[in-house]
């Protein structure tokens, strides 16, 4: 084989490219090199088998512990024979070579959670993906694992794991309806604030309150003051245009007017 191969390189000056040295179609790898590749397809079809028995153990515990395909969870697993480049180790000559078109069974696919997911930016709930794990504990029995629904990455009683899902999705329905209701409520607010101040500019905006950004209504007076209301209509900032060109006598004399 090391002669067969020597021959190749010294077939032309110009060097040899590792593709041309190391890749080869079924048809063209010699007995040996055939040999180990019917080897590689049958060790990925017992990879693949496992990997379908794995799916199959998932999918059973999913199902024993309440929850639905559909609704909770999408199984798009599946086995393909598909013909790929598959890398190959070989012994006689101590190097690495690739066959082209090595026909072979494969795993495609895989179980993902299907859980609620609100989008404050966007102000909408969307269904997501989440990928999850079995694995057997022998204090706890069945396990699994989804960081997409559990707030840490472990695993978890399976029979606990459609709670974690549901009050996942419980949380996000809540967003939307807290959400909802704010967006009404500043809505509302800038309704009232046009029609009692109808030269006022009134719009909305955002401020930072407590080291986060809330929804505020600004209304711009003709002087340039203005006002910043949160949503239930407190005033979070002011600004007095004239009051602030006030002499001391004229703050004191203004307030000393003033009405108790």
């Amino acid at each position: 084989m090391i002669n067969e191969l020597m021959k190749v390189m010294t077939h032309t000056d110009a060097p040899r490219t590792a593709i041309e040295n190391f890749e080869f179609t079924l048809s063209d790898c010699s007995p040996n090199q055939l040999k180990l590749a019917m080897q590689k397809a049958e060790s990925l079809k017992t990879a693949a088998l496992k990997e379908q028995e794995r799916n199959e153990k998932l999918v059973s515990v999913l199902l024993e512990n309440g929850f639905i395909e559909g609704e909770h969870f999408e199984n798009t697993f599946e086995l393909v024979t598909e013909s790929n480049r598959v890398t190959i180790w070989d012994n006689e000559v101590g190097e690495m070579f690739a066959v082209l078109d090595l026909e072979a069974v494969y795993p495609r696919g895989d179980v993902r959670v299907l859980y609620k997911q609100y989008s404050s930016y966007m102000k909408e709930i969307s269904v997501q993906k989440a990928g999850i794990d079995y694995a057997y504990d022998y204090r706890l029995g069945d396990t699994l694992r989804c960081y997409g629904i559990t707030k840490q990455f472990r695993y978890y009683k399976a029979g606990n794991m459609l709670g974690h899902l549901e009050a996942k999705n419980a949380s996000s329905e809540q967003s939307h309806q807290a959400d909802h209701m704010d967006e009404l409520s500043i809505t509302n607010l800038i309704l009232e604030m046009k029609t009692q101040f109808p030269l006022a500019e009134v719009t909305r905006t955002r401020m930072w309150q407590s080291k986060r950004s809330i929804d505020a209504v600004k209304v711009q007076f003709k002087s340039n003051s203005y006002v910043l209301l949160n949503k239930l209509g407190d005033i979070l900032e002011l600004y007095d245009a004239v009051g602030r060109m006030e002499t001391r006598e004229q703050k004191l004399a203004r307030l000393y007017s003033q009405k108790g």
